[in-house]
């Protein structure tokens, strides 16, 4: 009994795994890798800027490194990213988009 429950759940981990890295189905992203997002700005993790919204916001950027965007969306037409910047990012979506991690600036 206990070699059946051992396997449903391991089943439901790899399904679950299977279906967060399946792709979104855009097939039109500017990305190599990563989201595409449109977002309002770009900075470095732990600028004065990102290092208060974040503890306003009580989002814990201790391990993030490098630049991150700020006020994202994470469009599926590269077209509508007018007057915001686009980028690829890789990393966590925070607040559904107020700091995304791990992004790159890329030419539409």
């Amino acid at each position: 009994m206990y070699s059946k429950f051992a396997l449903s759940v391991v089943s439901v981990f790899a399904l679950s795994a299977a279906v967060a890295a399946s792709p979104t189905g855009d097939i039109d992203s500017p990305c190599d890798v990563g989201t595409f997002y449109c977002c309002h700005g770009v900075q470095d993790a732990h600028t004065s800027t990102v290092t208060k919204i974040a503890l306003l916001l009580h989002i814990d950027l201790g391990n993030v490194t490098g630049p991150v965007g700020l006020s994202c969306r994470d469009d599926i037409d590269s077209s509508s990213c007018t007057d915001t910047q686009p980028l690829c990012c890789t990393g966590e979506n925070f607040l559904e988009g107020i700091i995304v991690a791990g992004c790159s600036s890329i030419s539409l």
